[in-house]
């Protein structure tokens, strides 16, 4: 089962398969050999050589971004599993010519409990290189290997054939065999009668997800997941996991391996009346008020803080009636020249975040969050040379001859994508800010709104968002004056009075 929202509150309706995986892979990767016979076990080789064919390594599926409220400049690839003992599961990558990439195991209630970042993953052998450790530029065809844990310990008796000794697998471990406790209702004081306690302890099932953003490899190559038995060290044949029920594409079985009741809870417990919003009094600079997002959100990853902002249904109607434009102006935060084609770029570690966007969504779909319509990223923006970007938005109306890239606007048309008449929402993010930037979206406190009395969290980061005629657009862009507030505590904020304002509500 997977929730749908209502005014704000979960309710449990549909498979939740259907909502996280709209698109799912072969089970094979392209060019593959389909599996018609076991290949005997070579003991003069070792697990990678042995079990990297179509017999034992299934490719993950590969979600769309658009029903997963997700980035359009990002891949998102997950598998489900069950906790087994006597087994667990072994990861075979590539590492992307990309921005930005994340390994994240989730529990049953859908929360992280152990990831490893793309600087962190330990390339395969030791002659291969990690193109994300800060000054190492790309090279193609580095792989990887990384192994989620059911709680047994690693194998004892190795047949041969099956060891991983010769690799750093044994190093990129993630333990899946406990359920997060740091948020939760436990001990809150205005939980309705008959609300569910918070469990902990063993984890019973949950998911895998690696996300990729900005990867210009073409085509993306895939992940795929071995199952390995802690009996002998050997892998198991794929049909057999699956009828195991150890690993899963994404179904309607495999969704109901997740802890619909705790799920339920820990989104009605966010976003209600139950937990508190923290607000001030709204930005007089801006159309719309941005906060930051729950700490919960199902199968949300720790290296993501984004802020939200809904669209009123009268901007939204002058808008598609081409009588104004979106305007979208903010201070960009330096990124990253990666990814590039020819390998000439890398990360310095300098960076004061890895990747920034902006996403116009629409309707909420369940447990996913709100359906992604268009994204837009650092990559495409024009900045000043002060760092500022002037987004104007298009939805129908013609551009304005003075909105060029040549007077420091970014222009976009966004007429011809498919749905735009059910944009509602804007999204924000600054992914894995560097911890020296102090104006990150991820200074925002969880559900709190971004701006304050003393200019804000973000200072001249932040979007402001207003809706000019043609005629209200200069000639050169005039970024907004906004004080360096990043550092400064503000007073403190109004507790809860404020939860009809916000998006969503």
């Amino acid at each position: 089962m997977r929730l749908s929202w209502i005014y704000g509150i979960a309710t449990l309706r549909l498979p939740i398969a259907v909502l996280f995986s709209a698109i799912a892979v072969p089970l094979l990767s392209p060019g593959a050999t389909p599996c018609t016979q076991i290949p005997p076990i070579d003991p003069t080789k070792g697990f990678v050589a042995n079990f990297n064919n179509s017999c034992y390594a299934l490719p993950l599926s590969i979600n769309s971004s658009t029903l997963t409220s997700g980035d359009l400049n990002a891949i998102y690839s997950e598998i489900y599993y069950q906790i087994t003992p006597g087994y667990e599961l072994v990861f075979l990558g590539t590492y992307p010519n990309g921005r930005f990439m994340l390994a994240t195991v989730y529990d049953d209630h859908l929360y992280p409990v152990a990831d490893i970042v793309d600087s962190a993953m330990l390339p395969m052998a030791s002659n291969m290189i990690n193109p994300f450790v800060p000054g190492t530029p790309y090279k193609p065809n580095q792989v990887y290997g990384f192994k989620v844990t059911f709680g047994g310990g690693p194998p004892v008796n190795v047949s041969p054939g099956c060891s991983t000794s010769a690799t750093n697998i044994d190093q990129n471990v993630m333990d899946a065999s406990q359920i997060h406790q740091g948020v939760t209702w436990a001990g809150f004081p205005n939980l309705p009668a008959g609300f569910p306690a918070h469990e902990t302890g063993a984890n019973a099932a949950g998911i895998v997800v690696v996300r990729k953003y900005a990867d210009i490899d073409a085509p993306a190559i895939n992940e795929k997941v071995i199952v390995r038995s802690l009996a002998n060290g050997c892998a198991i044949p794929v049909q057999q996991a699956l009828q195991s029920n150890i690993i899963s594409l994404p179904t309607s079985t495999s969704g109901g391996w997740m802890h619909m009741t705790q799920i339920n809870a820990h989104v009605q417990f966010v976003n209600t009346t139950i937990e508190p919003w923290n607000c001030f009094p709204t930005d007089s600079q801006n159309s719309v008020i941005w906060y930051r997002n729950p700490e919960y959100i199902p199968a949300l990853d720790d290296y993501d803080p984004f802020l939200r902002a809904s669209l009123t249904s009268t901007q939204m109607q002058n808008l598609l009636a081409g009588q104004t434009y979106m305007r979208v102006q903010f201070q960009v935060p330096t990124t990253p020249a990666t990814p590039c084609a020819n390998a000439s770029c890398m990360l310095t570690g300098n960076e004061q975040a890895r990747f920034v966007s902006l996403s116009l969504q629409g309707p909420q779909q369940g447990l996913a969050g709100p359906e992604t319509i268009y994204s837009i990223d650092d990559r495409s923006f024009v900045k000043d040379p002060n760092g500022n970007v002037t987004l104007v938005i298009g939805f129908g109306a013609p551009q304005p001859p003075n909105v060029t890239a040549a007077n420091y606007y970014t222009w976009v048309d966004i007429s011809s994508v498919p749905q735009i008449n059910l944009i509602n929402l804007l999204r924000f993010r600054h992914l894995d800010p560097n911890p020296a930037f102090a104006c990150s979206t991820g200074n925002v406190p969880f559900r709190t709104m971004a701006y304050n009395p003393v200019g804000g969290y973000m200072g001249n980061y932040v979007p402001t968002v207003d809706f000019p005629t043609a005629s209200q657009i200069p000639a050169l862009p005039s970024p907004p004056n906004r004080p360096n507030s990043c550092y400064t505590a503000p007073p403190s904020p109004q507790v809860g009075g404020c939860l009809q304002a916000l998006p969503g509500n």
